[in-house]
């Protein structure tokens, strides 16, 4: 389904200019809590009925302790983070393993 904010205008879509694509650390983990709500969200509301959701916090604990490790470790993960005004969009976790 297509974002009306989005409007395509020759090879660009217009709407998606003012985001910047930065690389970040396990600074920006934080940043990217409201993002992982709304997966979780996203995920209980497909899962309600059929299997049990753990509650929010003990995911985020879990996740974000991912995020660390993955960012502190051995590998050569890379976390880019999509903003717009500033704030956390979209975000895609490396880990740099093939």
């Amino acid at each position: 389904m297509a974002d009306s904010r989005w409007t395509l205008v020759g090879d660009c879509i217009e709407g998606v200019s003012d985001l910047r694509i930065v690389e970040g650390g396990t600074d920006r983990i934080p940043d990217l809590k409201p993002l992982w709500r709304a997966l979780y969200e996203h995920h209980r509301g497909i899962a309600e009925g059929v299997a049990g959701v753990r509650p929010f916090e003990d995911t985020w604990r879990q996740r974000q302790g991912q995020y660390r490790d993955w960012l502190d470790g051995d590998t050569d993960a890379v976390l880019l983070v999509a903003e717009r005004d500033a704030r956390a969009v979209d975000m895609v976790l490396d880990l740099g393993t093939r």
